[in-house]
Formats: structure tokens, sequence, C-alpha cells
């Protein structure tokens, strides 16, 4: 794969630079995206223009849920096949369980420490990038519109 498009769905301004630093280190060839928010990342995944090879998203964000963010990826045909990676630091057993019955592709709880969090970021990559076969970009095609309070 050549250079791979990530969408960061973080509302931690200091978690997100961390993980930006630890994806550049990883030495993939990537472009990322962040919003803050959830609602922010479903206006970015409706956009016509940008469509992620991968989500990683956090599950306590304001305005939508990082939940209701996935849930709403999953019941959309364009955007399922995108592979959700949580990125969270809730050690709730309940957020795993739901987040895991709701489709996500996998559930890793943020590691304390610059170092742990880039090895566990150069894991992540190596399997979706190197290992798994991921569907190639298309025009997105959408079966449902975006939730109204989001007025796309």
């Amino acid at each position: 794969m050549t250079e791979v498009h990530i969408l960061l769905v973080e509302d931690s301004h200091q978690d997100a630079l961390l993980i930006r630093e630890a994806l550049r280190d990883t030495g993939l060839e990537h472009k990322l995206t962040t919003a803050t928010d959830g609602e922010g990342a479903l206006q970015i995944l409706y956009s016509a223009e940008y469509r992620p090879n991968i989500v990683f998203l956090d599950l306590n964000l304001p305005k939508i849920s990082g939940l209701e963010v996935l849930k709403e990826m999953k019941r959309d045909s364009g955007l399922r096949s995108i592979p959700v990676i949580i990125l969270t630091n809730s050690m709730s057993e309940d957020d795993v369980v739901t987040a895991y019955a709701n489709h996500c592709n996998a559930y890793v709880r943020k590691p304390l420490g610059f170092e742990r969090l880039m090895t566990s970021l150069n894991h992540i990559c190596q399997f979706w990038f190197d290992t798994a076969t991921l569907p190639k970009h298309r025009a997105t095609t959408f079966t449902s519109s975006p939730p109204e309070t989001l007025a796309l």
C-alpha cells in the first residue's frame, strides 16, 4: 500500500499530538486527518473528498460519542468496510463488550508513555497495512444520509 489515509478522532489535544508523533515514528507513509469530536468525525466521513483506510476512534468524545460514531459507520454500507480501531483510556469492560458488539475491529487501551504508545501503533500499523488486505479507495456511496444534526 502506498500512502494510507488515517482518520484520528481524539478530543485530547495532548493525546492527539502523541499519536501523531508516534505515527510519524512508524515510518508509515500516511496522511492523517483529525477530528476532535464525533460530529466532526461524521462530517469528515460523509464528505465526498475524504475516505480513510482506517479510523482510530476514542470513545469519550464531545457532541457525539465514539460509540455513536462507530454505530453510524457500521450502519452505512459506504463506511462499514473501513476498519475502526477503538483507541481509548476507558478501562470499562462494558465499553469493550459494547464496542465489539457494534463491530469495531479492535479495542486498544492507550498505553502510558510515549515508547509504549509507539510500540502499540507500530504493531497496529504493521498488521493493518503490511499483513491485512484492505479495500482500495473508491467513490463513497452512502446508503443513508448523515444524522440530521450534522446538516451537511
